[in-house]
Formats: structure tokens, C-alpha cells, sequence
């Protein structure tokens, strides 16, 4: 087996650490794993990929989550608006604030 190196930001090595962790994984058994499951022969349609890393929860534990959330029922398309963004900044401002 090769090996190469990589140079990371921070926060993503951070947050390869975590995920890599969370899996009980080493980072570079994780890492790796990412990386084949990423460059499988077929699956370079990227919604696939973001639909296999999708957590699926059945109906009982979306009802228990809406219940523990206080979830209310939307009726009117209106009551989802929200003024976030603050007039004196700029659309590429928001943008960079999307991105980080």
C-alpha cells in the first residue's frame, strides 16, 4: 500500500479527528475510508454521495424528535420568513459568512 501526504486547514483536520473519533476509528483508517467510499467506480453523481451520508430515522423517531423539539406546525408560507441579514452588509459578505 502507498501512502501520501496531505496538508489540511485546521479545521478540517479537526474536523477529520472528530468524525474519526466518533466512529472509533483511527484518523487514517478513517481517512481513508472516506476516501474510498468518496472514489467508488460509478458513484461520482454528488447527490448520491450526500444522500449515503444521510442518517435515516424511522417515522417513531422523527415523531419522538418533533415532540422532545416543541416542533410547531407551519400552516401559512409566510410565518417561515425571517429578516436575518442585517441591511449594511453586503450580498458577498453574506456569502463569505455562508461559507465559513
Amino acid at each position: 500500500m502507498s501512502q501520501i501526504t496531505i496538508e489540511l486547514s485546521p479545521e478540517l483536520e479537526q474536523e477529520l479527528v472528530e468524525r474519526a473519533e466518533e466512529s472509533g476509528q483511527k484518523l487514517e483508517e478513517y481517512a481513508r475510508a472516506v476516501l474510498e467510499q468518496s472514489l467508488k467506480p460509478g458513484e461520482a453523481d454528488a447527490r448520491a454521495a450526500f444522500e449515503r451520508s444521510l442518517v435515516r430515522r424511522t417515522p417513531e423517531e422523527l415523531e419522538r424528535m418533533i415532540q422532545e423539539q416543541g416542533v410547531k406546525t407551519v400552516s401559512r408560507l409566510e410565518d417561515l420568513a425571517w429578516d436575518f441579514w442585517p441591511e449594511d452588509e453586503s450580498a458577498d459578505e453574506f456569502l463569505d459568512a455562508c461559507r465559513r
